[in-house]
């Protein structure tokens, strides 16, 4: 379980106010999966919208990426519009164990 003290640290980053307009809770009964939302910022096509997200972890986080799912229906062209999955490369082939899990719900705004 050497992800554990990586995603107490992420938490505890974030709980600290480091991203405004995205909340992050990982799930009572698991560190692997982590409840969001993202509020949509002013002046965009979304404005006001929240989406809620959820990330699913493997257990060899952070060498390999979270996989994030949009929960709420959204069409965007980094989004599957069946599986609501985010489709970017820094999610699959470039992601970095220097990124965290806050970096994974900006990048598709």
């Amino acid at each position: 379980m050497s992800y554990a003290r990586r995603l107490q640290s992420e938490y505890k980053h974030y709980r600290e106010g480091v991203a405004e307009g995205i909340t992050m809770e990982p799930n009572e009964g698991s560190l692997l999966e982590w409840n969001c939302t993202i509020q949509a910022p002013e002046d965009a096509p979304y404005e006001r919208r929240v989406f809620q997200v959820r990330l699913v972890l493997p257990e060899d986080y952070p060498i390999h990426p979270p996989r994030a799912y949009f929960v709420t229906p959204v069409f965007h062209p980094n989004i599957h519009f069946v599986s609501g999955e985010v489709c970017l490369d820094i999610l699959k082939s470039r992601w970095t164990p220097v990124w965290n899990l806050e970096v994974s719900l900006l990048f598709p705004n």
